[in-house]
């Protein structure tokens, strides 16, 4: 499957794609963490940087040799993504019991940039967010990473924050997250999304 070299990304194992020449050539791109981003052609005659087109942050260089090759380097910073975590909650028909209501595994860094909490109808809940590594364990209250300031419903059906005051923003790869209810009432279920932004 075709890996894009990404700018501003540390790259680990050998990533292959296929790309078609100017000429109409087939190319052969591999990037190796170790040797760095390079092309090759599997048909005869000479390669380079000519034969290739650079997509942003991308430069090309050719490399004398046998074969030839071209030399595709990664520049700036790249680009993040924007990706959501998301909670439910749900009592059942009824207000949802304190107590833990829900557990994420994280698999790659992240920062959170926005908490969104919509209710089944105008109500109230407030909500804990824990975090730790999973390596450490199971998170607990000490844990929380929403100081002050939890994701709650007053009276209302929803709400969206994103200031985060006191939040713990930037959130490790490989982290557990585990969501929390300190209180509930009149609304049946709801739903938690942390916006995030993964590099």
């Amino acid at each position: 499957m075709a890996t894009p070299v990404r700018p501003g990304v540390s790259y680990s194992g050998l990533y292959e794609a296929p790309l078609v020449g100017k000429d109409g050539r087939i190319t052969q791109v591999w990037y190796d963490a170790l040797l760095g981003a390079t092309a090759q052609s599997n048909t005869s005659g000479d390669l380079s940087a000519a034969d290739l087109v650079a997509g942003t942050g991308i430069t090309l260089t050719t490399v004398s040799g046998l074969p030839p090759s071209v030399t595709i380097t990664a520049t700036g910073s790249g680009s993040s993504a924007t990706r959501a975590i998301t909670f439910t909650v749900n009592g059942n028909g009824s207000a949802p019991s304190t107590g833990v209501a829900g557990d994420v595994y994280i698999p790659e860094a992240c920062t959170i940039t926005a908490s969104t909490l919509i209710g089944s109808v105008s109500g109230s809940i407030v909500l804990d967010v824990w975090a730790q590594l999973f390596t450490s364990g199971v998170p607990t209250v000490t844990q929380s990473i929403v100081a002050s300031d939890p994701p709650t419903l007053t009276s209302a059906q929803s709400v969206q924050d994103v200031t985060l005051t006191g939040w713990t923003k930037s959130i490790a790869a490989g982290t557990w997250m585990r969501v929390h209810v300190n209180s509930a009432s009149t609304l049946t279920w709801a739903v938690l999304t942390l916006t995030i932004t993964v590099p």
